[in-house]
């Protein structure tokens, strides 16, 4: 990145700086779900594994203990954490497309080659 007086901080160090305003800016509740939403993905990955009967992109999403509210220390990590499996979910929904469209197997591991 070109190297101006607004490019010194990371979008992660960013959003640490940003999350005691947007608290103020919220009612509690909202912030408290709003904060606590990031903590969701491994619980949406097992529903879309139910749902589609392929756990394969389970390998994508991991946030620990999804049932355990955290602070809102570490927002930033956590929001990074959530795109990063956000985007791999969404590509490998893509990828099952592709696959569908192909008429190929949705599951890589039933592709029918030897192991």
């Amino acid at each position: 990145f070109p190297r101006k007086w607004h490019n010194f901080v990371d979008v992660q160090t960013a959003v640490e700086f940003y999350t005691p305003i947007y608290a103020l800016m919220l009612p509690r509740d909202d912030f408290v779900r709003a904060s606590s939403s990031l903590q969701l993905d491994e619980v949406m990955a097992i529903y879309i594994a139910r749902i589609l009967g392929t756990s394969y992109h389970m390998a994508f999403v991991k946030n620990g203990h999804p049932l355990v509210a955290l602070s809102t220390l570490q927002a930033g990590y956590r929001l990074m954490m959530h795109g990063l499996d956000s985007e791999a979910m969404h590509g490998w929904l893509r990828v099952m497309k592709a696959r569908q469209a192909a008429g190929l197997p949705l599951d890589p591991a039933n592709s029918g080659t030897p192991k």
